[in-house]
């Protein structure tokens, strides 16, 4: 009899032991229950960018023998493009691909660095620079406190596509343009008025008139079908640098074992160069069909090309010392970009 109630004993003790290993590891996996973890973006699933998630999914099964599992939520069913740092930290998924550049506010440091790459043509390059700053300036890593950042963004190089025709910047007077943040002061030099909308909304704002040219990566002309709603490509474009572009919230991060952490830290920018190469493969043939499709491509003299981008530098500067103003080592940050674009273009 005593032998029987020794034996329920540590049975109940081996239970509450599996429970509580279960309770603590939160996303606890077995050989026959993976952890499933959920990601939601704003891009459909046949977006170059996703094409890319979806190679690191398959790549992150691999690595971790099958242990997790990633069920993605397309197209925005989750996830805006204007409130996503907002709903990623609210656990809509436990992965989130978020624009830090469309919030409102508490991102200075990421918005201001997006304008310094200018000169900086080669997207490996800027990753590296990215990250070289993150671990350099505390002030751009607590714009994230509340997330574990997995990704960066692919944005490389960014193409005027209009609606009307700009031979010469007096052109671009009177027009309305989807840009970032680092170009509204010099379409203003030129008298046109930069206005910052998702990329997401390019088509509908586009179509509707509410623009009438955008600054946009080549690949939308195929992957937002750009060329039904402009006529004209012309060569004045724009570096963006890279940001934050996919996380977790800490809640689901915290859960996870911290094997499967390391294996998610380990993979460095495999998820970013996975977008990268997604869109390399499809700015091969963009061109010729953006041509076909009946897309008249302009090439602005080079001199008003260099005078837009010292502009452009210009204000980027002028952005740096308003972050000083406001406590922020923003020349710093600007100059150690600049001294690693001069780095890296060496090499």
């Amino acid at each position: 009899m005593r032998g029987k109630k020794q034996v329920g004993s540590f049975f109940v003790v081996f239970v509450l032991i599996s429970l509580f290993i279960i309770a603590s590891n939160g996303f606890a996996a077995s050989p026959t229950q993976p952890i499933q973890l959920t990601y939601a973006t704003m891009w459909p699933s046949n977006h170059p960018y996703s094409v890319g998630d979806q190679r690191w999914f398959e790549w992150i099964e691999k690595e971790t023998k099958g242990a997790v599992k990633i069920k993605p939520y397309w197209a925005g069913t989750l996830v805006s493009a204007k409130e996503s740092m907002t709903e990623a930290t609210s656990g809509v998924a436990d992965i989130v691909c978020i624009s830090p550049i469309y919030e409102k506010a508490g991102i200075d440091m990421t918005r201001a660095q997006t304008g310094f790459y200018q000169g900086s043509h080669s997207g490996a390059a800027q990753l590296k620079i990215f990250w070289s700053i993150w671990n350099k300036f505390p002030e751009l890593r607590n714009e994230y406190k509340n997330m574990k950042v997995l990704a960066l963004s692919a944005v490389t190089s960014l193409r005027l596509m209009s609606k009307t025709p700009v031979r010469n910047l007096a052109d671009l007077k009177g027009m309305r343009i989807k840009t970032g943040r680092e170009l509204i002061a010099p379409l203003k030099h030129y008298g046109a008025e930069g206005v910052i909308i998702p990329s997401v909304e390019t088509y509908e704002t586009l179509q509707k008139g509410i623009i009438n040219a955008a600054f946009q990566q080549a690949q939308y002309y195929k992957a937002a079908r750009l060329t039904e709603v402009v006529k004209y490509d012309i060569n004045l474009t724009s570096v963006m640098g890279p940001f934050p572009n996919k996380a977790m919230s800490l809640k689901s991060w915290n859960k996870l074992p911290k094997e499967i952490q390391k294996i998610f830290e380990d993979s460095g920018d495999k998820w970013t160069l996975f977008m990268l190469d997604e869109i390399e493969k499809t700015d091969k043939d963009i061109f010729d069909m953006a041509k076909q499709a009946g897309i008249t491509f302009i090439e602005l003299p080079p001199s008003e090309i260099q005078d837009f981008n010292a502009l452009t530098d210009q204000e980027a500067l002028k952005t740096a010392k308003e972050l000083d103003a406001k406590g922020l080592p923003g020349t710093k940050m600007y100059e150690e970009v600049k001294r690693l674009i001069k780095e890296y273009s060496k090499k």
